[in-house]
């Protein structure tokens, strides 16, 4: 590890374990709240949508006790810069993860009744979950530091 002694190392551990175990833990908890949230409202749609991101819910609560966790110890700065960029990438994919989650629940719940929908439903939540995944992979390589402003610019010209 970088110039880490054996109780940052152990630290950094323990961190891991409580956003690992915390964030399954509060990630449930909120999930039940939400999903209570939208049994009072009146379209099913939201409470399929909310089903559906338990785990997504997880994840971002394991990264949210994650950063919680590295603010009690003293690690050095580029240590810090390290985890906090896992921090933030384990974001991206937690709110990549429930946006890709909802497309099928939103597209099924929008065009279900529709008889071109046999079809197109399929190529339509494909390519949803596709221009998802170019966002975040763009996303992704912003937040490692690379430059992304030629990737921003090629995706604008093919249309996407």
């Amino acid at each position: 590890m970088l110039h880490l002694t054996w109780w940052q190392a152990l630290a950094l551990l323990v961190s891991a374990a409580a956003a690992i175990v915390g964030g399954r833990y509060l990630g449930r908890g909120l999930h039940r709240g939400l999903y209570r949230l939208t049994l009072l409202t009146h379209t099913p749609t939201d409470d399929r949508i909310v089903l559906r991101l338990c785990a997504p819910m997880e994840a971002l609560a394991a990264v949210i006790v994650w950063e919680l966790a590295l603010s009690l110890f003293f690690v050095p700065a580029d240590v810090l810069d390290v985890a906090h960029t896992a921090g933030r990438l384990g974001l991206l994919v937690a709110i990549a993860w429930a946006a890709l989650r909802s497309i099928d629940t939103v597209i099924d719940a929008r065009f279900s009744g529709h008889m071109i929908t046999r079809v197109a439903l399929p190529i339509a939540k494909r390519v949803a979950k596709a221009l998802v995944a170019v966002i975040v992979v763009v996303m992704v390589l912003g937040a490692r530091g690379l430059a992304t402003g030629t990737v921003i610019v090629a995706l604008v010209l093919i249309g996407m």
